[in-house]
């Protein structure tokens, strides 16, 4: 009985984190359905609907163990071997996210800790 509460927790937050599968991204006032956004405003987006439900909408949240991506002084190949492979309770996204997606996405994650 007293493993039962952790164990809900942890898996509430593992299924919660990078649950959202659909990208939002907008190209509003671009003209053209099929224009790519600006890759800061497509970084906020990956990150906002596959992070930030464990990292916080500015990366310091940490819940279940999530990392505050603030703190962290890693270089762009580690973050990509993490975001692709997972680590701990984050899950891989490897396919989900094409190599131009989590290149945003890395880039969105050095502006958090500027």
């Amino acid at each position: 009985m007293k493993y039962r509460l952790p164990f809900i927790f942890a898996l509430v937050a593992l299924l919660g984190c990078g649950a959202s599968h659909h990208e939002q991204e907008t190209t509003a006032g671009h003209g053209s359905e099929d224009a790519s956004p600006p890759s800061s405003i497509a970084g906020e987006a990956i990150f906002s609907n596959y992070c930030a439900s464990c990292h916080g909408a500015d990366g310091t949240a940490g819940i279940a163990g999530a990392a505050n991506l603030r703190l962290l002084a890693t270089d762009s190949i580690l973050i990509r071997k993490t975001v692709l492979n997972g680590k701990g309770l984050m899950p891989p996204f490897r396919h989900k996210l094409s190599a131009q997606e989590i290149t945003r996405l890395i880039n969105h994650l050095k502006r958090l800790r500027n």
